[in-house]
């Protein structure tokens, strides 16, 4: 997993030429995406939950990662368990973060 520190976000919003939270999230799961894919990992489908225009985003990986289907939704970590999964490691995670 790839954290974003509240200082690299303040950083990158406040540079010349900000770089957005959105765009700092989609380069994240990109980033993910393509270690599992370098460890050889086969992945035919992702579940994505959204940040910004759906459609937007599953045009910009489905140009990325030819091959995988993707589903970005608003709210996917309520609809699909692989999702679900994945916020509570994230949320166990950050927790885990904070206390040391």
């Amino acid at each position: 997993m790839r954290s974003l520190l509240p200082s690299e976000i303040s950083r990158n919003m406040l540079r010349p030429n900000p770089y957005n939270l959105n765009q700092m999230s989609h380069d994240s799961t990109m980033l993910m995406i393509r270690k599992l894919l370098d460890a050889g990992l086969k992945v035919k489908k992702a579940y994505i939950d959204t940040v910004g225009n759906p459609y937007t985003y599953r045009r910009k990986l489905e140009g990325q990662f030819p091959g995988i289907e993707f589903v970005v939704e608003s709210k996917a970590d309520a609809k699909y368990a692989s999702c679900s999964a994945a916020s509570v490691g994230t949320f166990d995670m950050n927790d885990y973060e904070l206390r040391e």
